[in-house]
């Protein structure tokens, strides 16, 4: 049995080389019972780790190892609770993603569903491994006014309507604004995320919707397909959607190692091709680099293909984050900007961050100033407000 030592904080006598050393005690523990380790458990403030693996939506891993373990009685039954709440939920979630994706193929809208239940299946089968909330579906740009009609029709309403423009105006708005996504909230208050872009245009290009379709990968959930990104689209996205908020949730590591480990050698060179294409080359390689390091150091990923060295700097940062908990911040996306391949691509993301406009600008205008160049007066103004606003907590969720 391996001890974990009080002091200093590290797990002893087991991958001694693991970043997990520079984490608090607690969150040591967590990822060490998560990938399936064992550790004394009167070194475990309780209370703490029960609070840490459901912030990091890590309870499924837990409560499938803690069973080796000499926990606490009360401690195994909060567990429990936790997981079978999360597994009658992530099963509700299921069937809502089924009836969200047939409202839009109905109407010949081509959809991909982003992470969320074609994850879960794709990576363990098994809907009580994984937990997920919101559903992401990712369509083609031109189908957006289509696809926010039949949602509508259905009963959703849109988050934050006052941004929702004119329908005359829907095109326009979508082909010179920085949006990806919009939000909307279903009658008993499920969320459905559509996206038409993996990244904000102004933070770079991961993959477009054609080649997504082109190389998509189904997989079935009772009976039905459900369609999503292939393996090599879906783990660079995972590692953009992680780095650019700063790998603050620690299941999004867990889940990019299970994908990876999954990967054939074609599909690792499609990877770094596509990774080199769009400058992600170093965000893939750090992201791959913290699975091995804090996710799963027993067990590290082979990856197949050369990668970049990791800075020290970075890893310190997501370090910090994890530890302290931080919500996401305007660094978290000069974080991402810092990790792309060229100085001139780090400066055209930063410039077009503050010149592109959202669909709230664009809504502060009047309608004969909803172009360009009218609209660059109100972007640098709006963004200097938002640096300034205090930012309110961001609550936990599954996705």
């Amino acid at each position: 049995m391996t001890t974990l030592s009080a002091s200093p904080p590290s797990i002893a006598n087991t991958v001694p080389n693991s970043l997990r050393a520079a984490l608090p005690l607690t969150h040591q523990a967590l990822l060490h019972i998560a990938s399936g380790g064992h550790v004394f458990a009167d070194d475990i403030d309780w209370p703490q780790f029960i609070d840490l693996a459901r912030n990091h939506a890590l309870i499924p891993q837990v409560y499938h190892n803690l069973s080796s373990m000499p926990a606490p009685l009360k401690v195994r039954q909060q567990i429990a609770h936790l997981y079978l709440n999360g597994c009658a939920q992530t099963r509700a979630q299921a069937e809502r993603v089924r009836t969200a994706l047939g409202l839009l193929q109905e109407r010949g809208i081509r959809t991909l569903v982003l992470k969320g239940l074609h994850l879960t299946l794709t990576i363990y089968g098994d809907l009580g491994r994984r937990n997920f909330g919101d559903t992401d579906l990712f369509i083609d740009r031109a189908d957006v006014p289509a696809a926010h009609a039949a949602l509508v029709d259905a009963g959703y309403r849109i988050d934050h309507t006052p941004v929702l423009p004119a329908p005359r105006e829907f095109r326009r708005f979508l082909a010179c604004t920085q949006d990806k996504d919009y939000v909307y909230i279903g009658l008993d208050g499920s969320v459905i995320e559509l996206h038409w872009a993996l990244q904000r245009p102004s933070l770079g290009l991961i993959v477009t919707f054609e080649e997504a379709w082109e190389e998509r990968r189904s997989v079935d959930h009772g009976g039905v397909a459900i369609p999503g990104l292939g393996n090599a689209h879906h783990l660079i996205f995972l590692a953009t959607h992680g780095t650019r908020h700063r790998w603050r949730r620690l299941e999004w590591l867990f889940s990019l190692g299970e994908l990876a480990d999954r990967l054939t050698e074609a599909e690792w060179r499609e990877v770094w091709d596509l990774a080199k294409r769009r400058g992600l080359t170093y965000a893939v390689a750090f992201s791959l680099h913290l699975v091995n390091e804090l996710a799963r150091p027993e067990h590290p990923i082979r990856m197949v293909g050369h990668a970049p060295a990791v800075r020290d700097r970075h890893t310190r940062e997501v370090l910090d984050v994890i530890a302290s908990g931080a919500p996401d911040s305007p660094r978290s996306s000069a974080f991402y900007i810092e990790m792309r391949a060229s100085v001139i691509d780090r400066v055209s993301s930063t410039v077009n961050r503050i010149i592109m406009p959202s669909h709230r600008d664009l809504a502060a205008l009047p309608p004969w100033l909803r172009q360009p160049p009218f609209y660059w007066v109100i972007r640098p103004p709006r963004l200097a407000m938002e640096r300034l606003s205090p930012r309110r907590p961001s609550s936990p969720s599954h996705e």
